[in-house]
């Protein structure tokens, strides 16, 4: 009897928008070295539409009081690299790990206003970064050190953590 007096009501979370922002100081880097992967953005934002299926805001006419929007954007992507800066005297090794930083917002949708929120960064560990630049693919150059595939894994181990952030909160 007691227990549903003091229930509370539950939430419906919509999709509000996904996003991948455009990258940092790290990123010219990348792209200065010619080692950045253009299509890597546009395949995490098909990856993030993948994993949040929620319903779409916009579908709905009505909101109920409680009801809350999700936000989610990618706002660092790195693909991660090994390169170096040589001069005559110098040898300066240059290491640039993969990493996904992830941030939403949980927000009212009758009124807009932000309810919480959430930032996750999710980065490759050192042991496995290094397994990859001295794997034959990394000593010679072939490619990018890590694939599209594991670039995935990577967003969904982000997401997940997003997720179970937001799970313990809300």
């Amino acid at each position: 009897m007691f227990s549903t007096l003091f229930q509370k009501e539950k939430s419906a979370i919509y999709l509000g928008s996904l996003a991948v922002a455009p990258n940092g100081k790290i990123n010219q880097l990348e792209q200065w070295f010619r080692m950045a992967d253009h299509q890597l953005e546009d395949e995490m934002k098909a990856k993030l539409e993948e994993i949040f299926c929620l319903q779409p805001a916009a579908s709905v006419a009505h909101f109920q009081k409680n009801d809350l929007i999700l936000d989610v954007v990618i706002v660092n992507l790195r693909n991660g690299h090994y390169g170096d800066i040589r001069t005559s005297d110098i040898y300066l090794p240059v290491f640039i790990r993969p990493k996904i930083k992830l941030v939403s917002r949980l927000s009212y949708a009758g009124t807009q206003q932000t309810k919480e929120t959430f930032e996750v960064s999710q980065t490759v560990p050192w042991s496995v970064y290094f397994k990859k630049v001295f794997s034959f693919r990394g000593l010679f150059g072939f490619g990018s050190l890590f694939s599209e595939h594991e670039m995935e894994i990577l967003l969904m181990q982000g997401c997940l953590t997003l997720l179970d952030k937001m799970r313990k909160r809300v």
